[in-house]
């Protein structure tokens, strides 16, 4: 997206290998390559584009895809305490929405692949954790997982 000399003057460091491992103790991420990359903070990009849902009426009014601040605006302007909201996968960008929606007052079911959200970026553990928190009745960030 920039010229290779604005990573160098920004102290960007770009590494073409995949991140296999997370150590949030010791703060630190191993790559694919074994080079272990020491963080202060970390930030999980979760890629560039949108899954399409591809079942009959995917394309109606009223069915959003969240991909910028204006997709981000629509939803918020269909958002009414009162309503029902069905959120089709529970990755970073589904649990963060899900999670809003229900901050939001509005009762939220998900829909997933797989049994937990996250199992094949996080692992079963981690991903059960995160159902976990989602399905707390308590919480205001508490979408019914199925």
């Amino acid at each position: 997206m920039k010229p290779a000399d604005w990573y160098a003057d920004h102290q960007v460091e770009i590494s073409y290998a995949e991140a296999t491992r997370v150590d949030v103790v010791d703060r630190l991420v191993v790559l694919s390559t074994g080079q272990e990359v020491q963080f202060s903070k970390l930030l999980i990009a979760t890629g560039g584009r949108n899954r399409q849902l591809k079942v009959p009426g995917a394309e109606l009014e009223g069915i959003y895809k969240l991909r910028t601040v204006a997709d981000c605006e629509a939803i918020k302007a269909e958002c009414r305490p009162d309503a029902r909201v069905v959120v089709v996968g529970m990755g970073f960008i589904g649990s963060e929405v899900a999670a809003s929606l229900r901050q939001l007052g509005l009762e939220v079911t998900v829909v997933l692949d797989g049994a937990v959200p996250l199992a094949k970026v996080l692992g079963a553990e981690v991903g059960g954790a995160m159902a976990d928190i989602h399905r707390q009745p308590e919480s205001n960030s508490s979408p019914t997982t199925r």
